[in-house]
């Protein structure tokens, strides 16, 4: 375990991919966001996803494809007054995700909005 993902004197790197961790990217048509985190070995993938409709599926799908890393999902425009962002926060904890702590494989970190994100990326956690 270390005590934060860039070590003193290491360097902390962040890839930013788009339309989902399935979609083609610029490597080309058959090489997705899976492919490259599986190149660059990340130690923790932040995975955002919109708080609204459609969330609990994007979500299942996507943490099944980066099952090997550890993950923080950011529900992205998180309302605490919206009845649906709620009840897909907490389906997403039923699940098994977990509300604090580091992120590990199969135990994703769960964050309501990204107020929290640095703390979460800053937390110890085991390489896969």
């Amino acid at each position: 375990e270390r005590e934060q993902f860039a070590p003193t004197g290491g360097v902390l790197g962040l890839l930013e991919t788009a339309g989902g961790v399935r979609s083609p990217q610029a490597a080309g048509r058959h090489a997705d966001a899976v492919d490259l985190a599986g190149a660059l070995h990340p130690d923790v993938v932040v995975l955002v996803a919109d708080a609204g409709l459609g969330t609990v599926n994007a979500v299942r799908l996507s943490l099944a494809a980066l099952e090997p890393w550890p993950v923080v999902v950011v529900l992205n425009r998180f309302d605490p007054d919206e009845d649906l962002h709620r009840r897909n926060r907490e389906m997403l904890l039923d699940d098994g995700a977990t509300a604090a702590g580091p992120p590990a494989p199969g135990r994703p970190v769960l964050l309501a909005g990204p107020s929290g994100l640095l703390d979460a990326v800053t937390v110890s956690a085991a390489r896969p």
